[in-house]
Formats: structure tokens, C-alpha cells, sequence
């Protein structure tokens, strides 16, 4: 067994070196191509520098190549270059700059400058607060399919945050950022059914939201799941977790959104 074992580590071993070397010759490449101009392996690195997928995290560094490929146009160098300098990162805080760059990306219909766009303007975070323009790229972002848009659209058109209190737009919002699987949603579409706005009051389908956003922890989940509990029949609860339960398989198994069953 012994040698088996020597050899299999001598393998392992054999493959992570060329595994490494592989990945440094096309760093290496990738960085030629940068120097030599090319915006989109300027946009790469600035992305890989940002996640610290492929490279090691730095900040200095991903905010030097999206400056490079953003100065060329490129959205998603302008959306990274935005986040660093509204955080502050690898280098000077720059609120405005950031701004300006995710309005740009926001024109051109990014939905990730979009949302970001949405949220400082709604915030107002160091700025004059623009709830209704706030509103406005919030929407814009969520009727792209971006996930936490779709959230926050719900929560906006709930509270009426830039825009007029409408349930049953909460509701349509809600739902398919919760259909997406984001736990927030699935709580705040758990308490529509669980009051009645917007929807007819459906405690089986409370329940079943508030049961999949406990699986991923949200906050006021399991409390809602425990005042439920107290109101419901026991066929109420079989059917509720027999859905959630299908529901939750559905979300392991695909990238695409889960629908309920009729």
C-alpha cells in the first residue's frame, strides 16, 4: 500500500505544480495583453484583483486596471471602479467619481451600475437623497433580473420610497426576487400572505416562505414560522412544509428561478 500511496502524492504533487505554472504563464499573458492596451484583459484583472478569483485580492490593483479599461468605456471596469472608490478602496475615497462612473454604466443599461446607482441615490449616503430617480434605476436594474433589485423594488413599492405604497407591485416583486431563492424576499412575501396586502391572506403559503427563508437564516424567520404555528391546523403545516420542502429541492437542483405548484 505504501508505494500506492507515494505515488499517488507524487501525482498530486506533479499536478498541482503544473496546475500552478499553467495558471502564472497565463496571469503572465493576460498581464502582456493589458500593458499592450487590450481593454477587455484590462476589465479581466480588474475583476479577477477585485474577487481574488485567479489572483490575490488587491485592491490597488484592480482599482489601477479599471481605471485603465473604464477611461476605455468598458461598463463593468466602470461599475468595479465605482465600488472601490465609493468604499475607499486602494485608495482615496472618491463618492462623486464613483457616482458619476455608475451613472454612465446605468445610461448604457448595466444593471449592476443600475442598482448601485438606485441604492446611493434612495440612501442618500453622503449625498442629497433622490428617492424618485432612486427609484427609478432600482427598477430598471430589478426588470433585468437582477435579484436584490427585484427585493428592494418590493420593499420600495411597500413603503413607498420614491414611489407610490402599491401591495400588489410589492407582491410581483417580492415574489420573484423570493422565486430567485434571496431569503429577505421570501420573509417579506411571507408577511404579505401573512397580513393580506396585496394578496388574499394565505396562511399554507406564509408559512411555506417563511419555512424556506428559515433555511437560510433570516433574521425574523423563525419567529414568524412560531406565531404561525399557533394559528394553523395541523393540515395546514403537513401541506406547507411538504411544499417548502419541494421547493427548497428545486432551488439545490437549478440556477433558474423555482415556481410554486398550483
Amino acid at each position: 500500500m505504501l508505494p500506492r500511496t507515494i505515488l499517488l502524492i507524487t501525482l498530486s504533487l506533479c499536478f498541482l505544480q503544473a496546475a500552478t505554472a499553467w495558471a502564472s504563464g497565463w496571469d503572465d499573458s493576460l498581464k502582456k495583453k493589458a500593458l499592450a492596451g487590450d481593454v477587455r484583459a484590462q476589465e479581466v484583472l480588474a475583476e479577477m484583483y477585485f474577487t481574488g478569483e485567479g489572483l490575490v485580492q488587491d485592491d490597488a490593483e484592480s482599482r489601477k486596471w479599471a481605471g485603465m479599461a473604464a477611461d476605455a468605456g468598458r461598463v463593468h471596469a466602470q461599475d468595479i471602479l465605482g465600488v472601490l472608490l465609493a468604499q475607499g478602496r486602494g485608495g482615496p475615497r472618491d463618492l462623486s467619481q464613483a457616482i458619476l462612473l455608475w451613472r454612465q454604466g446605468a445610461q448604457t443599461g448595466y444593471a449592476w451600475s443600475q442598482y448601485r446607482l438606485g441604492l446611493v441615490l434612495t440612501r442618500g449616503e453622503g449625498i442629497e437623497p433622490a428617492p424618485v430617480e432612486g427609484f427609478q434605476w432600482m427598477r430598471s436594474a430589478a426588470e433585468q433580473g437582477l435579484t436584490r433589485a427585484r427585493y428592494l423594488t418590493g420593499l420600495m413599492y411597500e413603503t413607498g420610497v420614491g414611489t407610490e405604497v402599491d401591495f400588489p407591485e410589492a407582491v410581483r416583486w417580492y415574489r420573484q426576487a423570493a422565486e430567485q431563492g434571496l431569503p429577505e424576499a421570501q420573509d417579506s412575501l411571507g408577511e404579505m400572505f401573512a397580513a393580506g396586502r396585496g394578496v388574499p391572506r394565505d396562511l399554507v403559503k406564509a408559512y411555506l416562505w417563511f419555512a424556506l427563508a428559515a433555511r437560510q437564516d433570516a433574521p425574523r424567520a423563525d419567529k414568524h414560522l412560531r406565531e404561525l404555528q399557533e394559528v394553523m391546523s395541523p393540515a395546514q403545516l403537513a401541506e406547507a412544509r411538504k411544499e417548502a420542502s419541494r421547493f427548497a429541492t428545486c432551488l439545490a437542483e437549478t440556477d433558474t428561478a423555482c415556481k410554486l405548484s398550483p
